[in-house]
């Protein structure tokens, strides 16, 4: 199983240490057994539900270091959270915030931070005891409080993911001010939330790594047409107009060849290695929240992306011979009467290809991927809620 890894920030005592224990149900960050990772950032390690499970702790945050605290972490989660595989990448970002204090360096360095992360930021409001006081007046102003801060979050953020959460941290006995006795809360939505957030997440990362081999392979595909055309046409063309064009047709009727498919598939299969990290991903965070690990769905969900890749991804949906006849049939008085000349005749054979890959879009497809991988993810989850 792979580790399931989080990512938590925010100021100098807002309970960022207790939301770690509470998260984690071990009193690891108040104990100094963090492991230093660098200077600005510690990690903590705990088993949940037999799963193992890393947080990644930053230095509190303060505003007089806010510039450069916000270079490092940006540049740090970009590292970890751009193009790299499912184990190696933060699944889950949380942000501390201690009512009702929200600073202005807070907002500027998480807009920062995250304007280039395509991931939620779940925004923590700790110390929310008062929720529960049996006190009505401490309660009333303590969801005011809340209230406004979510407000506040909302608007500064309304063109980022982001998620909010109230959570208690730790069992409170009682005070002078607040003799209710409150029990810790907020973990439990935190968590099924998770499952939602993990979706998101992998529905994201796979169209990405769909479309980046894909396009791997679109991009060699078409190298390897216009070098096979160009070779075929030099070797078989005649002194004649018919004659080239005839030359022309034929060289794009074998398109493509047993070689350009072997290698384009073998791009395409690239895809499949990343399957396996997907699949420890779903069985790592199904074991974290329940003890049973359904594998049909699981398998459903493999198989189901493993047929988007065949009919989404395939050579017979790029459409190339298509689309190279298309092209001749309105270039081939022009090719006829100039293929005796090198250069021409290239440009002619590269404005073809570039046209073809002119016509594809990778945020269409990647956009197109994404929501169907979603699908798939929100159907597994509907099946495994019903099942428990």
């Amino acid at each position: 199983m792979k580790t399931v890894k989080i990512f938590i920030m925010g100021v100098t005592g807002h309970g960022k240490s207790s939301f770690i224990n509470y998260l984690l149900g071990h009193n690891v960050a108040e104990t100094g057994v963090g492991k230093p990772v660098t200077q600005s950032l510690a990690a903590y390690n705990a088993k949940v539900n037999g799963i193992d499970v890393q947080v990644t702790d930053t230095k509190g945050l303060e505003a007089k270091d806010a510039e450069e605290q916000a270079k490092y972490i940006k540049e740090y989660l970009e590292r970890h959270n751009v193009d790299t595989s499912f184990d190696e990448r933060f699944h889950s970002i949380f942000y501390c915030l201690k009512p009702p204090r929200f600073l202005d360096f807070e907002v500027n360095l998480i807009k920062k931070v995250f304007r280039s992360i395509n991931q939620p930021v779940n925004f923590i409001i700790t110390n929310c005891d008062g929720l529960k006081s049996a006190d009505a007046r401490i309660k009333n102003e303590t969801e005011a409080t809340i209230k406004e801060m979510r407000k506040r979050i909302d608007s500064q953020f309304k063109d980022m993911p982001h998620r909010i959460f109230e959570v208690c941290s730790v069992d409170s006995n009682g005070t002078f001010k607040d003799p209710s006795i409150i029990k810790a809360f907020g973990k439990d939505k935190i968590i099924n939330s998770l499952f939602n957030q993990v979706w998101d997440d992998a529905s994201y990362v796979m169209s990405k790594i769909c479309v980046k081999h894909y396009f791997s392979a679109v991009d060699e595909f078409l190298k390897n047409i216009r070098t096979s055309m160009e070779s075929e046409y030099n070797s078989t063309k005649g002194h004649s107009a018919k004659a080239n064009q005839d030359a022309a047709v034929a060289v794009v009727k074998k398109i493509p060849t047993d070689a350009m498919k072997r290698s384009f598939n073998q791009e395409v299969n690239h895809i499949y290695t990343k399957l396996s990290d997907y699949r420890d991903l779903i069985c790592s965070y199904y074991q974290l929240f329940s003890s049973t690990i359904i594998d049909t769905m699981i398998d459903k969900i493999i198989a189901d992306i493993k047929n988007i890749v065949n009919t989404q991804l395939n050579m017979e949906k790029l459409g190339a011979r298509e689309a190279l006849e298309k092209q001749l049939t309105g270039f081939w008085r022009i090719m006829a009467f100039t293929f005796k000349n090198k250069k021409i005749t290239e440009k002619i054979f590269s404005d073809i290809v570039v046209n073809i890959r002119k016509k594809l879009s990778e945020d269409k497809l990647q956009k197109e991927l994404e929501s169907k991988f979603k699908k798939i993810n929100e159907d597994a989850r509907m099946w495994y809620d019903k099942a428990h």
